[in-house]
């Protein structure tokens, strides 16, 4: 035995006995003492009470809890009562959930309308209507002609730039940068639709807006998503607008009959013609709510007025009366169903129309017009739409009018573009899979035919000089998506888009070709829509019509 004894070397010594002497001491008080379940009468416990406090009578429940929080082993703690619905249902509460939920991606202000009767999906940073639950495709195409068809495109950003225009002037075609100049000291707006390129490739398209305030030209382009961000890459000093504005796209032959009956104006066709972008401000549509479209009639009188600029300035200063207010205004009428007449002291909702097709409104066959309210009305003037018998469609369906028209779809048809690239990798990821799932012997073999990329537009075959060109077949068929076309053995083109259209009764389909290869006819046309487009036909022969990656090899 040493003769001195250094506490500290002592415990250290015994470190893990002082420890499980510790453990053994705080356990003591839960060994042999019975737990608060256990004071129960046998006739009062329940099964499995020891596992859910909240099974124990109120007087023993927060005994219950505090000996649950001093006993290491109890896996149960103290649970918060979620909150009731009532409470969940609250304004605010809906509003911070919603928020929570929109952090990766942006909801559109008829985002609720649409979920519950469409397919959603994220893209380009919004959360959008790809299609509708119902087969529609048919009808939204008869709809476009013969009636009314709704679109939702307030995912559509703003470019926004202050004179001097400087570099942006670059990517516009000449004839239209010179419109600029000269509209760019006259008051009121202006409206082109053209195509953005850069360096000899072209970026997509976009709706331009010159607005002349005071003196100073503001030139403002409504872009695809995709297409606003490559322009802030480009042109940093551009000022981008995201959400303020609610876009909706009406096409048809009824579109202004529509627009008479919720926004209560009508107006004269001639005069519609002489300009292609007005101003209005009606009253809130929720008053008259829900508006019937009346027999179709000739408009007798206008009050259509031309804007003034002031649309763009005003937009974030008018507040519009909440749900509640207009239902506590409906219910001081004595007979339900009553119409609300506003007063002088109610806002008004300012209005954007853009008419895009000019020349067939004369002739009242087909219109397409884009209205453009501020944020906040977007969700009212929507649901008068509605109900007064606008057919709606998601992207799909939208895509399918435009190319039954014959407007190239962005970014499906713009192949150069650096936006098409994230678009069409999903598509070949899924063509190729789909061969590679195929035994050797009942696939096509593409290398054997010379064929170095059959799942992919390769643009590096055809040249510099490309333009999308409209294919209409003369027999039966319809050619569909990467298909190739030849001219005498020679590749001129990729296929991007093929349908079959409802109006022309067979196949239709947009392809990127090489100019120079192609039989332009010496004598140009005058409209500068038919100068966009080569129109080719294609015969296929045989009964079937041609598979993905098909090689149309005759072209009358």
């Amino acid at each position: 035995m040493p003769g001195t004894l250094d506490p500290l070397v002592f415990a250290k010594a015994r470190t893990a006995e002082v420890l499980l002497l510790k453990k053994e001491i705080q356990d003591g008080e839960f060994r042999g003492a019975r737990r608060v379940f256990q004071t129960l009468s046998r006739s009062m416990r329940r099964r499995a009470a020891s596992y859910n406090i909240r099974r124990l009578p109120v007087r023993l429940r927060q005994k219950a809890l505090d000996e649950a929080a001093k006993d290491p082993s109890t896996v149960q703690k103290a649970i918060k009562k979620p909150p009731c619905r009532r409470r969940r249902r609250r304004m605010g509460d809906i509003a911070k959930n919603f928020e929570s939920r929109m952090t990766s991606k942006r909801w559109l202000e008829t985002h609720l309308w649409h979920a519950k009767r469409a397919k959603m999906d994220n893209l380009w940073g919004y959360r959008i209507a790809v299609r509708s639950n119902e087969k529609c495709r048919k009808s939204c195409i008869r709809a476009s002609v013969a009636k009314c068809f709704l679109y939702d495109s307030s995912y559509h950003e703003i470019v926004q730039f202050s004179h001097p225009f400087g570099e942006f002037l670059e990517m516009i075609e000449p004839h239209i940068s010179a419109k600029i100049h000269a509209n760019s000291t006259t008051l009121g707006h202006f409206f082109w639709n053209t195509d953005l390129s850069h360096n000899g490739i072209i970026i997509g398209p976009a709706k331009l807006i010159l607005t002349v305030q005071e003196g100073l030209p503001i030139l403002r382009a409504i872009v695809h998503p995709l297409i606003s961000s490559r322009i802030q890459v480009l042109l940093p000093q551009a000022t981008v607008v995201r959400g303020e504005y609610s876009m909706f796209e009406l096409e048809g032959s009824q579109s202004p009959e529509f627009l008479s009956c919720i926004l209560s104006m009508q107006f004269k066709y001639p005069q519609v013609c002489s300009s292609n972008i007005y101003e209005w401000s009606c009253k809130d549509p929720r008053f008259a709510f829900p508006q019937k479209l009346t027999d179709r009639r000739e408009p007798c009188d206008s009050d259509l007025t031309s804007i003034d600029g002031d649309f763009w300035s005003k937009s974030g200063s008018v507040h519009r009366k909440s749900q509640k207010e207009i239902n506590d205004l409906l219910s001081l009428h004595t007979i339900p169903g009553t119409k609300l007449q506003p007063t002088e002291a109610d806002p008004r909702m300012p209005v954007l129309l853009i008419f895009e097709t000019m020349e067939q409104i004369i002739r009242r066959k087909h219109h397409r017009v884009t209205v453009i309210v501020p944020k906040g009305w977007g969700s009212a003037l929507w649901r008068s739409l509605i109900f007064a018998g606008a057919r709606f469609g998601g992207l799909e369906e939208r895509q399918a009018v435009d190319a039954e028209h014959g407007r190239p779809v962005f970014p499906n048809d713009y192949p150069s573009s650096s936006a098409y690239l994230p678009y069409s990798e999903k598509l070949f990821k899924e063509l190729e899979d789909k061969w590679n799932r195929r035994p050797p012997a009942k696939r096509i073999n593409y290398s054997r035919l010379g064929i170095q990329q059959p799942f992919r537009i390769d643009l590096s075959l055809l040249g510099e000089n490309c333009k999308i060109c409209r294919l209409e077949c003369t027999g039966r068929g319809v050619p569909e998506w990467n298909g190739r076309v030849f001219i005498d053995g020679q590749l001129v083109g990729f296929i991007t888009t093929g349908f079959y259209s409802q109006t022309h009764g067979k196949g239709i389909a947009f392809a990127t070709c090489a100019i120079q290869n192609l039989p332009i006819p010496t004598q140009q046309p005058t409209d500068p829509i038919q100068q966009l487009t080569c129109p080719i036909q294609v015969s296929i022969s045989g009964f079937e019509g041609p598979h993905r990656s098909a090689i149309i090899t005759k072209i009358f």
